[in-house]
C-alpha cells in the first residue's frame, strides 16, 4: 500500500451475504463477510497517513434485520464507520429499487438527507425499460414500512 502514495478517497464495501435478509444471519461471523476487517484496516492506515482522507462505504440495510447476531454486528460496524445513511438507489436515478446503507466521513448525514430531498428524480424509470425480451421483473409485494418503495 505504501507504494501507492497519498490516497484521497476510498470507496469500498464488504460482502453482504452475512447481513442480507436472504442470508443465514451470521453477520461478520459469516465467512463471506471476511473483507470487513481488511477494509477497516485499510481505511485506518490511510487515515494515519492522510488525516483528510474521505471514505464512502456501502452495504445491505442490516439495521432493518431483527436477528440478534445481525443487530450485534451492525453495532460493531457503526463503532468503526459511525452512523449510516439509508438510501434507495431508485432515489438517485437507478431503474431498480435497492435499499442500501451508505457511510461517509465527507459530509454530515443531515446534509446528505437534505441533498437527497432536493434531488430531481425521474418517476417514470422502471426496471422493465432496460430488460431484454426474455427477462421480467417481479412486483413489490411486501408492505413498505419506510416509504421508499412503490407497491403495486
Amino acid at each position: 500500500m505504501e507504494l501507492l502514495g497519498p490516497v484521497d478517497l476510498i470507496i469500498s464495501s464488504w460482502e453482504c451475504q452475512g447481513f442480507s435478509a436472504a442470508g443465514f444471519g451470521e453477520g461478520l461471523s459469516d465467512t463471506r463477510s471476511g473483507l470487513f476487517p481488511d477494509m477497516i484496516q485499510l481505511i485506518t492506515w490511510a487515515q494515519s497517513i492522510s488525516p483528510t482522507l474521505g471514505y464512502v462505504v456501502e452495504n445491505t440495510p442490516s439495521q432493518l434485520d431483527q436477528r440478534e447476531k445481525i443487530q450485534e454486528h451492525y453495532t460493531l460496524v457503526k463503532h468503526y464507520l459511525e452512523e449510516s445513511f439509508l438510501l434507495d438507489a431508485a432515489q438517485c436515478g437507478s431503474y431498480a429499487h435497492r435499499l442500501r446503507h451508505w457511510w461517509t466521513n465527507m459530509a454530515p448525514l443531515s446534509v446528505l438527507e437534505l441533498a437527497l430531498k432536493y434531488t430531481i428524480k425521474d418517476l417514470n424509470l422502471q426496471v422493465f425499460h432496460i430488460l431484454d425480451d426474455q427477462s421480467s421483473c417481479q412486483p413489490v409485494i411486501k408492505r413498505n414500512l419506510l416509504g421508499f418503495l412503490r407497491t403495486q
